[in-house]
């Protein structure tokens, strides 16, 4: 994932349940699929605030396909207790639609069996935003759309941060802590690291922190380190991992 502030967004609607309820409705699920753009509908491109920042062009949206990490750390099932996550994970970017010179892509990241992400990102100008985000775990889905959508990687400036509302709301921060080399696959590439927070407060409570290297202009996960606490009704999802990517060529048919 493009991960800086991965979860901080606005819940547009939501499911949850405690231990032994049924797993809320599939219609709530972001779908991303391989092949396919977001729909415009997820972009959201006429939500965006505030005029352009750049001339654009620096930034593109990584090449489509499936991505694998070398992956560890733990998640919590909840009744269950704290288990290892498998060794490899998945990010699926999808092909890119596009909107009066703004670029939307999507990232479905799977972490274990029971625990995956979905997010639709925005480039405009300089800086990359996210559009909708989703969570899918046995008891809890949610489809998730920030309107205004999350700054979240800034094409200028070493510090931002944000406040959004709704029936969850909360805060967020990130910062551009500094820029380095980083292997992957026997190539060095030039990448920014990122660190960003997020709180949440009402249907969702919890904080999520993560730190990311970025790989600089193509909005590619190379490096990730994160850990989230997050409460939805009455089930509790802690998830705490370490990836590293493994190539920087995707596997499968993006579109």
């Amino acid at each position: 994932m493009l991960a800086a502030v991965g979860g901080a967004a606005l819940l547009a609607g939501c499911g949850a349940s405690g231990r032994g309820s049924p797993k809320a409705p599939a219609t709530n699920r972001l779908v991303l699929q391989a092949g396919a753009a977001p729909s415009s509908g997820e972009c959201g491109f006429g939500e965006l605030r505030g005029p352009q920042r750049g001339a654009g062009g620096a930034t593109t949206a990584p090449s489509a396909g499936t991505y694998t990490y070398d992956l560890s750390g733990t998640e919590t099932v909840p009744g269950t207790g704290q288990r290892r996550l498998p060794a490899t994970s998945t990010s699926l970017v999808t092909p890119t639609a596009r909107s009066q010179g703004v670029s939307c892509f999507g990232v479905h990241s799977r972490y274990s069996d029971r625990f995956s992400t979905s997010r639709v990102y925005l480039i405009r100008g300089d800086d990359v935003y996210i559009a909708a985000s989703g969570f899918d775990t046995p008891n809890f889905v949610a489809t998730i759309l920030p309107r205004p959508a999350i700054l979240a990687v800034a094409g200028a400036g070493t510090r931002w941060s944000g406040a959004f509302g709704g029936r969850t709301s909360g805060t967020y921060s990130v910062e551009i802590l500094g820029r380095r080399a980083i292997a992957v696959g026997g190539q060095n590439v030039k990448a920014v690291e990122l660190s960003s927070t997020a709180r949440f407060r009402g249907e969702v409570d919890g904080t999520q922190k993560v730190d990311t290297w970025l790989a600089e202009g193509r909005s590619l996960v190379l490096r990730e380190k994160s850990s989230s606490d997050l409460r939805f009704g009455g089930a509790t999802e802690r998830l705490s991992y370490r990836v590293s990517l493994r190539s920087l060529t995707p596997g499968g048919a993006g579109g």
